[in-house]
């Protein structure tokens, strides 16, 4: 009943006793303790309102909201008689500057040929887009 007055219904019988009991006792150390010390006007709905949010904190960890996903990735070798280029375009706003670059490689991981181009100021999307480009242009040209 005395939950349901204060609208606590989701607040565990057992979490707001323990928290009555960490209050109760914080108020009689702060009022040996220190000369300037009031009590609550409202101790329970003090105890009730932490219980609540202590609950809240613990079901939250219970049920953890997954904000970011870890996806490894590596390298995956080609077929035989291929050659990968694999390739990043970057962008420092910072620093106005940008640049990309990659790297051709056989079925065995063998470095054959790289490649980096400064590309002055530019977006991501265009670094990578050169990049892409500047290893096509080079693939094309090693044949």
């Amino acid at each position: 009943m005395f939950y349901e007055e204060y609208g606590y219904n989701d607040v565990p019988k057992n979490l707001g006793f323990a928290r009555g009991l960490w209050w109760l006792w914080n108020w009689r150390c702060r009022q040996i303790f220190e000369e300037d010390f009031v009590s609550p006007r409202e101790p329970d709905n003090v105890i009730l309102q932490t219980a609540q949010e202590a609950y809240r904190v613990f079901m939250d960890l219970k049920n953890p909201v997954i904000r970011k996903v870890i996806k490894w990735i590596s390298w995956s070798k080609p077929e035989t008689g291929y050659i990968k280029v694999n390739f990043d375009g970057v962008v420092l706003t910072s620093q106005l500057r940008a640049g990309c670059g990659g790297v051709f490689r056989n079925k065995n991981g063998d470095w054959l040929l790289g490649f980096h181009m400064n590309l002055g100021c530019c977006s991501s999307k265009v670094a990578e887009l050169e990049g892409i480009r500047a290893g096509l242009l080079i693939a094309r040209n090693n044949e």
